[in-house]
């Protein structure tokens, strides 16, 4: 009986041990945030380096996953993670359609998940704790094209008699549709002034600057400049292989005009040499300051609102290009009334 009482006591302080040790890891463990990436190219690169840089600093714990453009990956990699159990999840989808299913896991799994850019619409119809449907923090992707649409309308009333013949460049033609991506297609549908397409065609591999050069060195040869003279790329990426295609071929910056998405660092020096007349950019540091802000308001108990706006969108050009590198912020666009 009394080595039976030793025994049963040896167990209870070996429990109160482990569950001591259990709850010191508990408080001990860095708060961890998990960042899954549909892919890493050029933008989601420089936004996941402003992201750590501040978790570094706040002594945080991440764990990155990056699907390479694959939608089963993206599902995948968040089963994966889920299961290391983060304390928040920040997702970056490929596109929206896959938005829906990353929700679920991290619901069903009880892991808050906050997604990086604005879906336009979607619903899961399920509640959460935290919020009753995931934050979408960041930026509409999908409307960036409207800021585009409102320069080349204007661009068309300073420059009476220049009618746009545009040629699309686009990184996948199955995602340009309502409620994905509508970088072409908010420009179409925003355009007030005459204009025309000529062309629609993909860069292969995908978004790479080495598929848009072959395809700006067939336009070249295929379109004089009268029957095609606007250019709208999909990416700055994109952008810098059609500038080399040009450049190669003896054109001049004034021979096209030149549209582009991202305002990545890699484009300042052909918009600043007047190539790449504007580019729907991101202030990818001010979203990665707010989506932390966001993290740390939900760590310290707040409810996150169901959007939560970055407004971190601008039209970088050869006009306001000095002023910005100089340190000057740049006039963000209010989509806010885009926004239901």
């Amino acid at each position: 009986m009394r080595n039976g009482f030793k025994i049963g006591t040896v167990i209870v302080l070996m429990a109160v041990v482990i569950l001591g040790c259990a709850k010191k890891d508990a408080a001990e463990r860095p708060y961890t945030v998990g960042l899954a990436f549909g892919g890493l190219d050029a933008t989601p690169t420089v936004l996941m380096g402003y992201l750590t840089a501040r978790m570094d600093e706040l002594g945080w714990r991440y764990v990155i996953t990056n699907a390479d453009l694959d939608l089963n990956k993206t599902v995948s990699d968040i089963e994966n993670l889920v299961q290391q159990r983060p304390d928040f999840i920040l997702s970056r989808p490929p596109n929206q359609l896959v938005q829906p299913n990353v929700a679920q896991t991290c619901l069903d799994a009880k892991v808050p998940v906050a997604f990086m850019s604005l879906s336009g619409g979607y619903d899961i119809g399920v509640e959460a704790t935290y919020a009753r449907r995931p934050t979408e923090l960041g930026d509409p992707e999908i409307l960036r094209g409207i800021p585009l649409a409102t320069f080349l309308n204007e661009y068309v009333a300073t420059h009476p008699g220049f009618v746009p013949k545009i040629a699309f460049l686009v990184g996948d033609i199955a995602i340009d549709a309502r409620e994905i991506c509508e970088r072409s297609i908010n420009i179409r549908d925003n355009l007030t002034v005459q204009w025309e397409e000529v062309i629609t065609t993909e860069a292969l591999p995908n978004w790479s600057a080495n598929g848009a050069m072959k395809v700006m060195e067939d336009w070249i040869q295929k379109y004089p400049i009268s029957e095609m003279n606007t250019i709208v790329c999909w990416s700055d990426e994109m952008c810098v292989g059609v500038v080399q295609a040009l450049q190669a071929a003896g054109k001049n910056p004034d021979d096209y005009l030149v549209l582009s998405y991202d305002g990545l660092p890699i484009i300042e020096e052909y918009v600043s040499q007047g190539w790449v007349d504007a580019t729907s950019a991101f202030d990818l540091k001010k979203q990665a300051v707010e989506m932390i802000k966001a993290i740390e308001d939900y760590k310290a108990g707040k409810t996150l609102d169901q959007y939560i706006y970055a407004t971190a969108i601008y039209v970088m050009t050869p006009g306001n290009l000095p002023a910005l590198k100089a340190g000057q912020s740049p006039d963000y666009w209010d989509y806010s009334s885009y926004i239901k």
